[in-house]
């Protein structure tokens, strides 16, 4: 995104816990370098005389990719609140677009079919709907960031009028994520399947890109928030 988080000699001892950023300096030039190369990041710490922000970025959560998918990932969401709003430079290889809107509009735009939410975004930022200002969110992140997350690592069930993504937890969840690469046949509804569940859910059902739902109904092991339905609120 082009947003150096960092701090330099005088905001170094800051504890107010808010990121600080600096956009001093040829951020299109040294972009460009230290996505050829990670190891300069280093360099253009020494350069500005900064050290990253380290104190205001918390771990969030882990996402892995179903086994259903070729190409897969264990991606790690982090969060930094931010005081000002920075000037957004786009890396091209890695950003299409971005903008700044609250979580709900995110949610309520998916919706509208305004734009389309992977699964993992979808769920994250009903996370965030937990709480009314951003001051709750940081000091939430803050206060559990030396928590181990749990990987939330989804499976891919085919019903006969739509797809349910099944989550750690959830009491059809399987002892092995993996066993499958393809995406499981059920040969029933989305509610049939939901009312096999003897207590525990936590899943997501899709009928399309942009009909999904979240249904979750007891707490993170984990001692992290559980994602809220953006159409109550």
């Amino acid at each position: 995104m082009g947003i150096l988080l960092c701090r330099d000699r005088k905001s170094l001892t800051r504890t107010d816990g808010y990121a600080q950023f600096n956009e001093q300096f040829d951020r299109q030039h040294w972009q460009r370098i230290v996505h050829n190369d990670a190891s300069k990041y280093l360099t253009l710490c020494e350069e500005l005389d900064v050290v990253p922000d380290l104190w205001s970025l918390h771990e969030w959560s882990a996402w892995r990719t179903p086994s259903t998918f070729q190409k897969r990932f264990e991606t790690v969401f982090f969060l930094a609140a931010l005081q000002a709003q920075p000037q957004v430079l786009t890396e091209p290889n890695e950003v299409k677009d971005y903008k700044w809107r609250a979580p709900l509009d995110y949610l309520k735009a998916a919706h509208k079919k305004e734009l389309w939410l992977p699964p993992p975004q979808y769920y994250e930022l009903s996370r965030c709907l937990n709480f009314q200002k951003l001051e709750q969110l940081r000091l939430f992140a803050q206060h559990r960031s030396s928590e181990r997350d749990v990987v939330i690592h989804p499976v891919i069930y085919k019903c006969t009028d739509g797809f349910v993504h099944l989550l750690p937890g959830d009491d059809l969840y399987p002892l092995d994520p993996d066993a499958s690469s393809e995406k499981i046949e059920t040969g029933i509804s989305m509610a049939e399947f939901r009312a096999l569940a003897k207590k525990n859910l936590h899943r997501s059902e899709h009928k399309n890109q942009h009909e999904s739902q979240l249904i979750v109904n007891f707490e993170s092991a984990d001692g992290h928030v559980m994602p809220l339905d953006p159409k109550t609120h």
